[in-house]
C-alpha cells in the first residue's frame, strides 16, 4: 500500500528546557475538510449494538497484574469498554466518523469535535495516561450510529469480512476490503452540511482492475462503468500489467517475507504491533525477534519457535504490561505462519 495515504501521528517529546512531566502534544487534535485527519486507535463504544459487532472476539476478564511485583493477583478485572482496531478520520468541527476494519463497515458519525485524547495520551502536565479505561472521549454531537447486522453486498453473506488498506483521494477516504471471492471499495466524504457524510459502496472486479483503482492519480485516467455491483471502475490507457499488483492475494505468494508482510495487513496485525518501536495495545514487531522476555523471572529468547506460539497460541505467554484474551487465534495454515515469522524476524535486522 502507498504509506504517502496515510496521516500519521506522532507524539514528540521536547527535552531541550522542559520537564520530562512536560510534553508538547494537544489532546485534542483536529484536522480540517482540506486535511482530514486520520487516527487508528480504540475508540469510545457510544451505545453500539451487540449485533454490529458479528466478527468481534468477546473480551474476557483477566488477572490483574502488578508489574512491579512481577505477578498476577486474584482480582479479576474486566476488559476496557472500548472498541480496537478502528480508523478514526476527522474534518475539524465539520464531520467525524469511525470506520471498524474488523466489520469493514461505518460505525458512527458526529459533528462539533473530534476526541479528547487525555485518558489515553495523558495530560502535558503530569506526563502520563489513567491506569484504567484510558479511551478517547467523544468530543460533539453524534450524527449517525449503526444498528443491525450489515445486510451483506454479493457474496458477502457468511464469508468475513477482511480490511485490506486504506487510500485518501483528496478528502475522500476510500477503504478496500474483501469478503469471499469478491473485493469492495467504500467510499466516504464529507457532505455540505455538518455531520453528513456521503458513503458509497463499490465492488471491484479481482486482481489486474482492483489495483488499478489503487492508482486515479495518474494523469490521463478514464472512468467507465463497470460491469460488476453499481460502482465505477477506472481502466488506464497504459499497459495494465505494468502496475503492481498490492491488492494481491498472500495464498498466490510462496512462503518468506512478502507473503508474511501481506498477512500482517490482511488480517490486522497493523492494528496493534507496530514496525517503528511505537507503543500500541500489543508489543512491537521492531526488534522483537531474538530479544529477551522476561516472563515472572523466567527468560525466554523471542526465536522462531517463540513467535511462532505467539501467532498459534497468543494466551500462552503474556508480555508484562499486556492484556491477556486480547488477540484472536486467526485461521492460519502453516505457510501463514511461517511468512509472519520470516516477517517479524526481519523487523529486527
Amino acid at each position: 500500500m502507498n504509506r504517502t495515504a496515510y496521516c500519521f501521528l506522532q507524539i514528540i517529546a521536547v527535552s531541550t528546557g522542559i520537564s520530562s512531566a512536560q510534553l508538547s502534544y494537544d489532546n485534542l487534535p483536529m484536522g480540517s475538510k482540506e486535511e482530514p485527519l486520520v487516527l487508528r486507535t480504540y475508540v469510545p463504544d457510544i451505545g453500539i449494538p451487540s449485533e454490529v459487532f458479528e466478527n468481534h472476539s468477546e473480551g474476557l476478564s483477566t488477572k490483574q497484574y502488578r508489574v512491579r511485583e512481577r505477578k498476577e493477583t486474584d482480582e479479576e478485572v474486566p476488559p476496557i469498554a472500548g472498541i480496537p482496531a478502528c480508523i478514526a478520520v476527522n474534518y475539524g468541527a465539520h464531520l467525524s466518523f469511525v470506520w471498524d476494519t474488523v466489520e469493514c463497515r461505518l460505525l458512527y458519525a458526529w459533528k462539533g469535535g473530534f476526541f479528547d485524547m487525555s485518558n489515553y495520551w495523558g495530560s502535558p502536565e503530569k506526563g502520563n495516561r489513567v491506569g484504567f479505561g484510558y479511551l478517547p472521549e467523544l468530543v460533539g454531537s453524534v450524527t449517525y450510529r449503526a444498528t443491525g447486522s450489515w445486510e451483506a453486498p454479493s457474496d458477502r453473506a457468511n464469508a468475513q469480512p477482511i480490511f485490506v488498506g486504506l487510500r485518501r483521494d483528496g478528502p475522500k477516504m476510500v477503504f478496500l476490503w474483501k469478503s469471499g471471492s469478491s473485493s469492495f471499495e467504500t467510499e466516504i466524504k464529507p457532505a455540505e452540511q455538518p455531520g453528513q457524510l456521503v458513503m458509497a459502496v463499490n465492488q471491484t472486479k479481482p486482481k489486474v482492475e482492483t489495483v488499478t483503482l489503487l492508482s486515479l492519480q495518474k494523469e490521463g485516467w478514464e472512468q467507465k462503468k463497470g460491469s460488476q455491483g453499481d460502482g465505477p471502475h477506472y481502466l488506464s490507457p497504459i499497459q495494465q500489467v505494468e502496475i503492481t499488483q498490492t491488492a494481491e492475494d498472500p495464498a498466490s505468494l510462496p512462503v518468506g517475507v512478502e507473503r508474511g508482510k501481506l498477512l500482517y495487513t490482511r488480517y490486522g496485525c497493523n492494528a496493534c504491533h507496530t514496525l517503528d518501536g511505537a507503543k500500541s495495545h500489543g508489543p512491537t514487531f521492531s526488534g522483537l525477534s531474538g530479544s529477551i522476555r522476561d516472563f515472572a523471572g523466567t527468560t525466554i529468547s523471542a526465536d522462531a519457535n517463540y513467535l511462532a506460539e505467539s501467532i498459534t497460541e497468543p494466551n500462552a505467554k503474556i508480555v508484562p504490561g499486556y492484556l491477556a484474551n486480547y488477540m484472536p487465534k486467526l485461521p492460519l495454515e502453516s505457510k501463514d505462519i511461517d511468512s509472519l515469522v520470516l516477517f517479524i524476524q526481519q523487523q529486527a535486522q
